[in-house]
């Protein structure tokens, strides 16, 4: 499967829960939320506020750049597939976004973060536009730990090349 994608820790969190979560293009949402993970509340900044309150309450808040902020885009041609009903593997499973969420989310064990994926559907805006998938999570796990961002560019184009 041919995907490219970006992860790194940011310390400007709440842009990017904002920017995932109520990205426009020519005045249209865009974004779709495609799973939310032990978030409470209905708003960007909402989320925001439960994160930074979980990091508070473990007792992580020294931690700077406390936000994973990782993309996953299919090429145009996958992403087109996704977009029409999902891609039909040899077995005839078909792999939505969601399966490609989860099956991400698995490889690179962050499944115990809080955290909300969103789908940015595709934008003609640009001549490549495709729809691609933005997950802006904690970098402390719903056990308390700190998630190491030591290698997660790395880890993330490893994953996605496979």
């Amino acid at each position: 499967m041919s995907l490219t994608g970006k992860a790194e820790s940011i310390s400007h969190g709440r842009n990017v829960v904002r920017y995932a979560e109520t990205k426009k293009v020519d005045g249209k949402v865009i974004a779709r939320e495609l799973e939310r993970n032990g978030l409470v509340g209905d708003s960007p900044d909402e989320h925001w506020n439960e994160m930074q309150r979980w990091k508070n309450l473990t007792g992580h808040s020294n931690i700077k750049r406390d936000t994973l902020w990782l993309l996953i885009a299919p090429s145009k041609e996958l992403a087109e597939q996704l977009d029409n009903g999902g891609i039909r593997l040899n077995d005839d499973t078909i792999k939505t976004w969601q399966d490609l969420l989860n099956d991400f989310l698995r490889e690179m064990q962050l499944e115990n973060t809080m955290r909300v994926s969103v789908l940015h559907d595709r934008t003609e805006r640009k001549e490549n536009g495709r729809s691609h998938i933005h997950i802006a999570m904690s970098r402390i796990d719903l056990d308390g730990n700190v998630i190491s961002d030591k290698n997660t560019k790395v880890s993330h184009l490893q994953i996605i090349r496979t």
